[in-house]
């Protein structure tokens, strides 16, 4: 990108220094290439290699929903996670409202 002005030398000039940059820029952008293709590569292996704690997150999240589960056992099943409820469920609740004593 050049910025041209209203001197016609100056823009001969602009252009100049630009051109005179564009092969240490080619050489920063090849070497930019070469390194992501270097990471390319270690992504790839790293992707085939297995997983070491696979069980070990299986089982702890088994155990996380477990936990879960009963800590919400008390709580309503219809409770909406966002606070906000429709029309429709107010006039049910309402409807089906049991009284302790």
């Amino acid at each position: 990108m050049v910025s041209l002005g209203t001197d016609t030398f100056g823009n001969i000039t602009r252009l100049d220094n630009v051109l005179e940059g564009f092969e240490t820029k080619t050489q920063a952008c090849e070497e930019m290439l070469s390194n992501t293709k270097i990471q390319l590569g270690n992504a790839k292996s790293e992707v085939q290699r297995p997983f070491v704690q696979e069980g070990d997150l299986k089982s702890k999240s088994a155990r996380l929903d477990e936990l879960n589960i009963l800590l919400n056992m008390d709580k309503r099943e219809n409770e909406l996670v966002d606070g906000e409820p429709e029309e429709e469920m107010e006039e049910v609740v309402a409807k089906n409202k049991e009284y302790e004593r």
